[in-house]
């Protein structure tokens, strides 16, 4: 008696897997579905999260034009801060700064120089009437100054930021990324 081996019907699979691994769509063109994506489409798919991410947290992101003028500020300026938007919003960074006015200048020219990494910067900045993070103790000592002076709260920030590049150009486009740590 004769073994016979016998050799399963090849498996059938579903048209879309079908259409999957042989790469073409049923009019016989490459197929272009979802599953492609463009750099423009993360580019602007990771700028959405990251606004939407500033906007639920304390962190405050700014845009920055290479000569340091506010381009964007995300809505928590104004929680952090506690100056209102429109008024930083067109005006230059070093005219809200305390201290070292360069520190922003600096660090672009830095980019400009290497963009491998990010810059990290320290810097302050006057808090506004309303900022969460100010206390009793220091409304109390605005309300009642000694000796006639205006009493100001400073707040001492840090900020990390990259260099963002226009894609169609390819040149660069704007600071962005500040982050203010408290």
């Amino acid at each position: 008696m004769a073994l016979e081996r016998i050799t399963p019907a090849p498996r059938l699979l579903p048209p879309h897997m079908a259409t999957l691994q042989e790469g073409v769509a049923t009019n016989g063109e490459p197929w272009k579905g979802q599953m492609e994506r463009t750099i423009s489409m993360d580019i602007r798919e990771e700028g959405k999260d990251l606004k939407e991410a500033a906007e639920q947290t304390l962190n405050v992101i700014l845009d920055l034009t290479l000569d340091g003028t506010i381009r964007w500020a995300s809505p928590t300026w104004q929680t952090v801060v506690g100056t209102p938007l429109d008024s930083v919003l067109g005006k230059p960074i070093s005219d809200l700064l305390f201290g070292d006015k360069l520190v922003f200048e600096e660090a672009v020219k830095a980019m400009q120089k290497d963009d491998s990494t990010s810059r990290i910067v320290r810097f302050q900045v006057e808090m506004g009437p309303d900022s969460l993070l100010k206390s009793n103790d220091s409304q109390d000592a605005e309300d009642d100054p000694a000796d006639g002076e205006i009493a100001i709260t400073i707040l001492e920030l840090e900020a990390q930021g990259i260099m963002v590049y226009d894609m169609p150009s390819g040149g660069v486009s704007h600071v962005s990324g500040y982050s203010y740590i408290c």
